[in-house]
């Protein structure tokens, strides 16, 4: 498969297949939410085989069996997430995570606002414990990082402070996107400024970790840029603390930890 394309694509469960379909027919919310799938699907493979599953099983069925209730319930609670896991996944192809990096690139690149931010974020790229990092030989990361930047820069020009987020969060060297974003202190704290002016109350956005304090100048010309950014790129506006602000935090608005939500991608090109 070269990157960025699908050549002779495996056939999917039912579900998924029609979520291609219209994907391939340029439904760029079909395709995120069918790229978010295959790429989580991808991330998690090792949690799914049936030796791990049968290693809950029996570290539960010992517990129970010597009386440790509480060990018991642990093994079973794991045991539940690797069922879920594997069901939510079954019937893919063996490697969904090359898949699912295809479907997101091209919402992304079709302007869908949350396959954007998951795919400029690095979340595309998906690791894995039987395929590692493997992305970084196979083209991908080329491809990615020659995008990325651009991408959340020109959302943040539209209006998304998702953008905004993922960049402070890259600032501190937090997420994938940090690897290729140059040092650039300035920047780095106008985004941070800016992300305090987006989100009311203060305080709620993810903030700068500053390693090193700026000078009273930098501080001042970062606010003064920060204001500048607000009134030309987002009129000005401020988003609420709440709900919604935990789709606009990356990893939050990523679907990592508890599989693909049901809202991760939707028709939006720019934040409501």
């Amino acid at each position: 498969m070269r990157v960025g394309t699908v050549v002779d694509a495996p056939r999917l469960p039912p579900e998924l297949d029609d979520l291609r379909i219209r994907a391939e027919s340029g439904d760029h919310v079909a395709g995120c939410r069918l790229g978010a799938r295959l790429v989580y699907c991808g991330s998690v493979v090792e949690a799914t085989s049936e030796r791990v599953i049968q290693f809950h099983r029996d570290i539960e069925e010992r517990a129970s069996q010597a009386g440790d209730l509480e060990k018991a319930n642990r093994a079973a609670e794991s045991l539940l997430r690797s069922v879920e896991l594997a069901r939510h996944c079954q019937g893919l192809p063996e490697r969904p995570d090359l898949l699912g990096y295809h479907y997101l690139r091209q919402a992304a690149l079709g302007g869908n606002a949350d396959a954007i931010i998951l795919h400029a974020s690095g979340s595309s790229l998906g690791t894995s414990m039987r395929h590692g990092w493997d992305f970084l030989r196979d083209g991908r990361f080329d491809q990615w990082r020659s995008e990325a930047p651009a991408m959340l820069q020109k959302q943040i020009e539209k209006g998304d402070p998702a953008a905004v987020l993922a960049l402070v969060k890259a600032y501190n060297d937090s997420t994938m996107l940090a690897w290729i974003l140059p040092p650039d202190p300035d920047r780095a704290y106008a985004l941070d400024r800016l992300a305090e002016m987006l989100i009311d109350p203060p305080g709620h956005a993810p903030s700068l970790d500053m390693r090193s304090l700026p000078t009273r100048a930098q501080f001042a010309g970062a606010r003064e840029t920060a204001r500048e950014w607000h009134a030309t790129y987002f009129g000005g506006r401020k988003y609420a603390s709440g709900p919604q602000l935990q789709r606009l935090v990356p990893p939050a608005r990523d679907w990592r930890d508890e599989g693909p939500a049901s809202d991760t991608c939707t028709g939006a090109e720019s934040w409501p």
